[in-house]
């Protein structure tokens, strides 16, 4: 009890103007203020340094992860009561193999220069399947805002939740796409044959129909899908390999909302009693914190969009 005491003294101290800290709140002072300005400083830095950190094969301005992608994936599934997806070792080949190809070759398409069906990928990998898919992405900054531009997209979107589907592979490779360095992103989708308990034939093709291409509704130039037929609560600095950027804006505005309330308790509960200094400090932060975010919102465009007329396209048959 004594403990809880103490321990509630000392925050009226840090928070509140009174007479045990001479009106002097300690979340404003120097020192205090300079612990948070430090703390803007780290996270932006983790920021601007998270595509260095977390893979060296990505370009500066992409932070998009493999097994980030998986997770945020399987987070989608479960929202819609699906069960997760499992890495393939074979799928995970073919994604990649894939994800270079593009890179190498500079083209964004299901469909390789040649003219090639993704489909190859998984021959040349050994994985055989009854269903398939394939989702594209380019020139994303992070894993998170792949994953939210594939759900916003039904293509991409019918992909990720579909039930058919029980294993996935994802690759990442930087090249060069209209003559512009970025980031291509590669996520097969699959169904062994031991996995499929009776034939499934999709409602737009029958099943004697070789695969075809459809045009859907335009989505983010960034994105394609074709399809045929893991942690509950990551950590920080899973959540921050996932999304560096939103990651990085929660916490400036955690800071920023902490600031505010510690001035406005230091400017109002004793109104008559105002340290300019305190004040200054504050008002200080604020400014710095809002230039970050600022900053990051600024630098969150620098990347290439793709051209216009790709749109989003889906296929179905079976195998």
């Amino acid at each position: 009890m004594e403990a809880m005491q103490r321990l509630f003294r000392a925050l009226q101290d840090y928070f509140l103007p009174r007479e045990t800290n001479d009106y002097k709140p300690h979340s404003l002072r120097h020192y205090s203020a300079l612990g948070l300005l430090l703390a803007v400083f780290l996270v932006e830095a983790l920021l601007l340094t998270s595509p260095l950190l977390l893979s060296t094969k990505d370009s500066y301005l992409a932070a998009v992860l493999a097994p980030a992608v998986v997770e945020l994936t399987n987070e989608k599934r479960a929202e819609n009561n699906e069960a997760p997806l499992r890495v393939n070792a074979l799928l995970q080949k073919a994604a990649q193999a894939k994800a270079e190809d593009m890179a190498v070759r500079g083209y964004f398409s299901h469909n390789d220069p040649d003219g090639t069906p993704p489909w190859r990928w998984f021959d040349e990998a050994g994985y055989t399947y009854s269903y398939a898919g394939e989702n594209l992405a380019v020139n994303f900054f992070d894993s998170a805002e792949v994953a939210e531009a594939w759900m916003a997209s039904p293509a991409h979107r019918a992909n990720i939740v579909r039930h058919d589907f029980s294993d996935t592979g994802v690759g990442v490779a930087r090249g060069s796409y209209e003559g512009k360095e970025t980031v291509f992103v590669v996520q097969f989708f699959g169904t062994p044959p031991s996995a499929v308990a009776a034939p499934f034939v999709p409602d737009d093709i029958a099943v004697s129909a070789p695969p075809s291409e459809e045009p859907s509704v335009p989505v983010d130039s960034r994105v394609l899908a074709e399809a045929i037929t893991m942690m509950p609560n990551p950590s920080f600095l899973a959540r921050f390999a996932a999304s560096p950027r939103a990651t990085a804006t929660e916490a400036l505005i955690a800071i920023m909302l902490f600031v505010a309330l510690a001035l406005v308790l230091a400017v109002f509960v004793k109104f008559r009693i105002q340290h300019p200094a305190l004040i200054r400090n504050g008002v200080a932060l604020l400014v710095v914190i809002s230039v970050a975010l600022w900053f990051n919102e600024e630098t969150s465009h620098l990347v290439v969009e793709a051209p216009d007329d790709l749109t989003a396209s889906a296929i179905s048959a079976l195998r």
